[in-house]
């Protein structure tokens, strides 16, 4: 049955982040919509062209590290056009600074976490991140 099914966003230049990720959401048995894009400006765009139609996703990863748009930049524009009302954005990202950690979550992200260094942490950190934010 298709009600249970995740639309899941991934913005995050590190193809190797990208795949590690999906094949975490997969391995979790998440049926999920995995969409993905490589920087944050492509991102918005998508954004703004479908924001007339009902596409929120159910959660956001979100990178902090990327060209021509970072995360903080993304989540800034992000709230500041309302593209994403509900759904949580996680950040996840390979360096989080107190000071990052702070401006994101007064930005309005839902959590940051360090991205783990193993397929087996992958899973599991995903695991938790779907069963706190999506529950």
């Amino acid at each position: 049955m298709e009600t249970n099914r995740k639309k899941v966003f991934i913005i995050d230049d590190d193809i190797d982040d990208k795949d590690f990720l999906t094949e975490s959401i997969n391995a979790n048995g998440f049926v999920s919509e995995i969409i993905s894009f490589s920087d944050g400006r492509k991102f918005i765009e998508h954004l703004a062209n479908h924001r007339h139609t009902k596409y929120d996703p159910d959660i956001v990863f979100l990178d902090i590290n990327m060209p021509f748009m970072n995360g903080v930049e993304t989540l800034k524009a992000i709230r500041e056009y309302g593209y994403i009302l509900n759904a949580p954005i996680v950040i996840f990202s390979t360096n989080i600074s107190p000071y990052n950690q702070q401006q994101l979550t007064e930005l309005g992200a839902t959590a940051c976490y360090v991205k783990p260094y193993t397929a087996h942490l992958y899973a599991e950190l995903v695991r938790e991140i779907f069963n706190t934010h999506l529950a």
